[in-house]
């Protein structure tokens, strides 16, 4: 059964599906670049999780862009309004029958309750149901097009056409149940639709059942009327046959015969006594008068009954006209509609779209899902090293530990890894670079260590000055170079400002060394060699520098 959410959950399903694709497509790709295999182990799916932590403000950056996409789309939307009502048809319909003009009632077929969805489904039903809400001349509901010249047809069709996109027929199954959804711009509109659409067809259903009776009434009238005058005209011919012929008289007969036996007693009487031939035969020709006028009565009798038998067939088909009719106007009277309209469509409280939470969720889901698939595209083309795994394939060295990431935001600031080691040398992170500084100093009789990385910002200071503060606050002497003459990201770390000159002035002994203060207190065994000037210096005098 359909619900408000129906189009949310389209839109829903639909997103969820497009960003699957999206990531297996994305996914297939970041395979398919000509990224080495060290590099191409950047895309773990094992380890997904910290590829999104990673990238995990593009990801919400996406994801925040689709939300405010979504709510900008929304408080452009004019909002759109479902009203629902069920109406249900009888199992048996009462119809005129072809062959006997009578009511008669059947059950409804599949065939039947098709047709009638077919019905309500007409263009001719939306026309009906457009003059029932006066849509015509409803500009609210169909505003006319500025600048267009649009004639009264032309405005009907475009209404009716309207109003047929409006509304939708649903039936489940075999059910006789027929839902009818409204959708409009006005919450009073749609459940007026809703509700048209029912009233409309039980309107127009009952009133071409009462046409088909009214028509057969009719029908049925013509013919008793018929009827009649053809029984009056052979009552009349029978009254003309009977008053002509006086066959109303039973004593003509009787008369007759008994003229017949005195005739012929006469006749034998004269035979037998020799009377004169002229009475003989005078009485011989009454004789056969008499005889023919009781064959001519008798012919008329019989016509007379075949008269009566035809008129009495034709009263009994007249009666049962009568009877039919009279029986047809009363059940016509009486006939009830052959659709129920079960649940009345209310005014909807809630647009059913756009619904904002519903929509901003799915727009949140499809942010996450491109901005996954986006970071695992940039994990593919992605050269730098993540994972132990990675490291050891590039360097074939072994990996002698983590220095694990310091906490920094905006409410905890930047990381500062010499407060962290001095303040904190229980940590995990000054046990992390302590366990490094033993694991690298085994089997070493010299310690130089140089800290550097392709691109900036990937920890090469903190990690630097992390190792040699570590050194320094377990005894040993550190000395840390700072070769960036552009940031100085070690000097200022450890409180030291960057001296004039060049690597090559420290070579020839014209730098001196700083010392590093924390809390205005110099850190001891740890020194800093810092220079404002790039120069050249060959390998062999750097080599120079760092032995002495």
């Amino acid at each position: 059964m359909p619900n408000a959410g129906t189009d949310s959950v389209k839109i829903f399903v639909s997103a969820v599906f497009f960003g699957a694709g999206i990531v297996t497509g994305g996914v297939l790709l970041a395979k398919d670049f000509n990224t080495p295999p060290a590099v191409m182990g950047n895309v773990e799916f094992g380890n997904i999780w910290f590829v999104v932590r990673r990238h995990i403000s593009s990801v919400l950056a996406l994801v925040a862009l689709a939300v405010g996409a979504t709510y900008l789309y929304l408080t452009t939307v004019e909002p759109s309004y479902k009203a629902q009502a069920t109406m249900v048809l009888t199992p048996s319909e009462t119809r005129i029958s072809q062959t006997s003009s009578e009511l008669e009632t059947v059950q409804v077929s599949r065939s039947f309750v098709e047709t009638e969805l077919d019905v309500i489904r007409s263009r001719s039903l939306a026309s009906k149901l457009a003059a029932y809400l006066n849509l015509f001349k409803n500009t609210d509901f169909l505003p006319r097009e500025p600048g267009l010249a649009q004639t009264e047809e032309e405005r009907r069709e475009a209404v009716i056409d309207e109003l047929m996109a409006s509304y939708n027929i649903f039936r489940q199954g075999e059910s006789l149940a027929i839902d009818v959804v409204g959708t409009a711009n006005s919450a009073e509109l749609a459940a007026n639709i809703a509700n048209g659409v029912i009233t409309v067809y039980v309107d127009e259903s009952t009133i071409s059942q009462l046409d088909a009776i009214r028509a057969s009434m009719s029908t049925l009238e013509r013919n008793v009327t018929r009827q009649g005058e053809l029984l009056s005209r052979k009552e009349i011919e029978l009254a003309e046959l009977i008053r002509g012929d006086n066959l109303d008289d039973p004593e003509i007969n009787e008369r007759l015969r008994s003229e017949i036996e005195r005739l012929k007693s006469l006749i034998a009487v004269a035979e037998r006594q020799n009377v004169e031939a002229e009475r003989l035969q005078q009485n011989v020709r009454n004789l056969e008068i008499a005889e023919s006028d009781l064959a001519d009565r008798t012919r008329l009798e019989l016509v007379l009954k075949r008269q009566e038998r035809e008129i009495e067939l034709e009263r009994l088909r007249y009666e049962s006209m009568i009877d039919r009719l009279n029986d047809l106007q009363v059940q016509a009277e009486t006939i009830g509609n052959r659709t129920r309209h079960v649940t009345v469509a209310q005014v909807p409280r809630v647009a059913s779209w756009p619904n904002p939470r519903f929509a901003l969720a799915a727009a949140a889901i499809a942010g996450g899902i491109i901005g996954l698939l986006l970071a695992l595209v940039r994990e593919g083309l992605d050269k730098r090293l993540h994972s132990e795994v990675q490291i050891v394939q590039a360097s074939g060295l072994q990996n002698l530990g983590y220095i694990p990431r310091l906490a920094s935001g905006l409410l905890k600031g930047r990381s500062d890894p010499v407060r962290t080691l001095i303040n904190h040398p229980d940590s995990h992170f000054s046990e992390a670079v302590r366990g490094i500084l033993t694991l690298w100093s085994i089997g070493r009789r010299k310690h130089v260590l140089m800290v550097a990385s392709g691109l900036p910002g990937e920890g090469k200071t903190s990690v630097a000055v992390s190792l040699a503060l570590g050194a320094a606050l377990d005894g040993s002497r550190a000395l840390i170079i700072d070769l960036d003459i552009h940031r100085h990201g070690a000097s200022k770390l450890l409180g030291c400002e960057p001296q004039d000159g060049s690597l090559k002035d420290a070579i020839e002994g014209e730098s001196e060394l700083q010392k590093p203060s924390f809390e205005g207190k110099p850190i001891e065994n740890l020194d800093v060699l810092t220079f404002k000037k790039r120069t050249k210096v060959s390998q062999s005098k750097y080599n120079q520098l760092l032995k002495d």
